[in-house]
């Protein structure tokens, strides 16, 4: 029995995704592809490449070209630190912002429309189990590294 409704959530994991990505397509207008990597440096204004790559678990040569393509579009800027010449911050621009506001508007947007079929309190309850899957999940595969 146990098996059986582990297997059931998996699949209703696995659709929950499915209508995640179909209700993206429906709402494109704002998307770069690195919303992620505008989000965090967002946050965290100056941020060296290397803390940014730590921050979202990605390689390092993969995060240089997607900034390189970021600054490309003037989404962001680099510069070397005043205090650490050593180091490049991450900064983003006045029309990063701007990029970054559209990204999470049309964030909004999708999210009340996956979700609207739930009340405040199963919302609430849903994010507390899928954190706890999540977090489980992160702390037994860092386990496994080791």
């Amino acid at each position: 029995m146990k098996e059986e409704i582990d297997l059931e959530l998996m699949k209703l994991v696995r659709l929950t995704e499915n209508v995640i990505k179909r209700s993206k397509v429906i709402d494109q207008e704002a998307g770069s592809g690195y919303g992620r990597i505008m989000g965090a440096v967002y946050r965290n204004s100056g941020i060296t490449q290397s803390q940014l790559a730590d921050v979202l678990e990605i390689r390092p040569q993969s995060l240089t070209r997607a900034l390189s393509q970021l600054e490309g579009k003037g989404l962001i800027y680099r510069k070397r630190l005043e205090g650490d010449r050593r180091n490049i911050g991450v900064y983003i621009s006045e029309e990063g912002i701007k990029h970054h506001d559209k990204i999470t508007e049309s964030r909004k947007r999708r999210a009340n429309m996956v979700f609207e079929c739930l009340s405040d309190e199963e919302k609430a309850a849903l994010s507390d189990l899928l954190g706890k899957v999540v977090d489980t999940y992160n702390r037994r595969e860092k386990e496994e590294k080791r």
